[in-house]
């Protein structure tokens, strides 16, 4: 009786630790081979852990991790940059001898991303409007920030820049933002990350 449970208890740890290396060695050699390609052709970076607060997006096979690089660069390349209306806030009051009152000004553009869940990437434009004698307006000063909006799973943005360019009579800007778009990835063995950029520009003028 007693060999028989050390029989059944060597057959079980053989069973396990079979089931084990079967789960870690999750690829076959062609896969992986198939996966190195992929990731060759496209550029990716292998890494060996994501930021904070990305969820990635996964993947099951190197014929789909092909798909969706070329669905995302696809996308990237036949998207529009689309610029809102420009909307005012109240404006603020500033009496002086001239009777001069301010206004912000709102207006953004804005890429539709593509890929699986659609983001959006942004360059937010604030110009501050001085107006006069109920019609005559200036450019007083503009400032510029870029970010997402959207399902932005798997996707983050990095080097992000802005400029702003008032004109030199002061009636209109010309803002443009950009940074790096990162979309990471996750294989069955590892992380890796397509990066790509991304820009988008508006103008505003007071006439």
């Amino acid at each position: 009786m007693f060999k028989n449970i050390i029989l059944m208890s060597l057959i079980l740890m053989l069973f396990t630790t079979s089931s084990t290396n079967t789960v870690a060695s999750q690829l076959s050699e062609t896969e992986r081979g198939k996966y190195k390609q992929v990731i060759a052709v496209h550029g990716l970076q292998i890494i060996e852990e994501i930021p904070d607060g990305i969820t990635p997006i996964e993947v099951s096979s190197p014929e789909e991790l092909d798909a969706l690089l070329q669905r995302i660069k696809d996308d990237l390349r036949n998207s529009i940059s689309t610029v809102s209306e420009a909307t005012e806030d109240k404006p603020r009051e500033e009496p002086d001898i001239l009777n001069v009152n301010y206004i912000d000004v709102n207006r953004n553009c804005s890429v539709a991303l593509g890929g699986i869940t659609n983001p959006h990437f942004n360059t937010y434009g604030r110009i501050r409007v001085g107006v006069a004698q109920s019609s005559w307006r200036w450019i007083e000063s503009a400032n510029a920030r870029v970010g997402l909006s959207g399902i932005t799973s798997g996707v983050n943005l990095s080097d992000t820049w802005t400029q702003v360019d008032i004109s030199s009579n002061n009636a209109s800007v010309d803002i443009s933002g950009g940074g790096t778009l990162n979309y990471y990835i996750l294989i069955p063995e590892y992380f890796v990350v397509a990066s790509h950029p991304i820009s988008c520009s508006l103008n505003y003028s007071v006439y």
